[in-house]
């Protein structure tokens, strides 16, 4: 944790005291030379919580996203993501890892120039009636089925009947709080083989319109005991930080059924779309998500070739109004 490059602690979950933090948070919490060892992190906030430290308390969820507002000494509140995900394998968990970003945090920093394919998200959303309306062609490699096929299925039917309760209980309260929600999940795949996922779950509006993020395989550590448990942890949470704010995005771009081939883009292309239509342009990207100039560039013929465009301004207007030009 002394080496941790963002702002971390790690917490007991009991008593929510903060057993041991980094650099970064010892200078977003105690810039008047407060001490934070012992102290519980809703003694620097301003809001009440969530009430998801509770559901982890019980073992009910392994992890959650919020936003809360942090208290600064003769400053401005400043608004907090926070991020908590249970360590070890202990249920419920006596420890857990926070990490706290606010708009300035940089999390792109933390990833490895070349990304690691078996930490590719597949990112979604689905309706009020818990359809999948949206989904990155990754799923394919990740369960076996095409787009296609779970398009307008039901999230319910993609995980074993052991895992459906926890999904609709963390569901509803991700709709109650407006937090995200991270859990463990046994998923079905096309073959009928069961599948270990992480689930990062984001409440969209009207609940319970959700956005998500599935990476394969759980993830627990039992403790940082060493500088590549840190990296590990940082990666991962770099990862879901980013499909969460794909997701969200997502969930205002056009549908399939709007866009024809929108549900053959992976999320890497997913990625590339989101940041053009943000303003970036290929070299920024490039930077951003740490590839070549040219790989964006294969990477932009390839969402040309599946939606059938041929330009940059073709495919900002294609997702903007739903259909490319004609």
């Amino acid at each position: 944790m002394a080496n941790a490059p963002l702002p971390a602690a790690i917490i007991e979950v009991a008593s929510g005291r903060i057993m041991a933090a980094s650099p970064p948070m010892r200078e977003m919490f105690a810039s008047g030379g407060d001490t934070l060892l012992g102290r519980t992190v809703d003694e620097f906030m301003t809001d009440q919580p969530s009430g998801a430290l509770d559901l982890l308390r019980a073992g009910r969820l392994q992890g959650y996203v919020t936003t809360r507002s942090l208290r600064r000494k003769q400053e401005q509140r400043v608004p907090v993501q926070v991020w908590v995900r249970a360590l070890g394998t202990d249920t419920p968990p006596r420890f857990a890892v926070a990490v706290f970003a606010t708009a300035l945090t940089r999390t792109g920093a933390l990833l490895p120039e070349v990304a690691r394919p078996e930490l590719t998200p597949v990112v979604g959303t689905w309706d009020e009636s818990l359809l999948i309306d949206r989904i990155s062609s990754d799923v394919e490699g990740l369960l076996g089925y095409r787009p296609s096929d779970v398009l307008g299925r039901s999230i319910l039917s993609l995980v074993t009947d052991t895992s459906v309760p926890d999904l609709l209980s963390l569901l509803a309260h991700a709709a109650a709080t407006g937090a995200g929600v991270t859990l463990n999940l046994v998923a079905c795949s096309k073959q009928g083989d069961p599948v270990l996922l992480e689930a990062v779950l984001w409440p969209l509006r009207p609940p319970p319109r959700c956005g998500f993020a599935l990476l394969p395989g759980a993830y627990a550590e039992s403790a940082f005991g060493t500088a590549a448990d840190v990296e590990n942890w940082m990666s991962r949470y770099a990862r879901n930080s980013e499909a969460v704010s794909l997701s969200r995005h997502l969930a205002t771009t056009p549908r399939e059924g709007d866009l024809a081939g929108l549900s053959g883009l992976t999320t890497r292309e997913l990625e590339i779309v989101s940041r053009l239509l943000s303003g970036d342009r290929v070299p920024s990207i490039a930077k951003a998500l740490f590839l070549s100039p040219s790989t964006v560039r294969n990477h932009l013929h390839s969402i040309y070739r599946k939606l059938d465009i041929h330009s940059q301004q073709e495919l900002i207007h294609a997702f903007r109004r739903g259909s490319p030009f004609r």
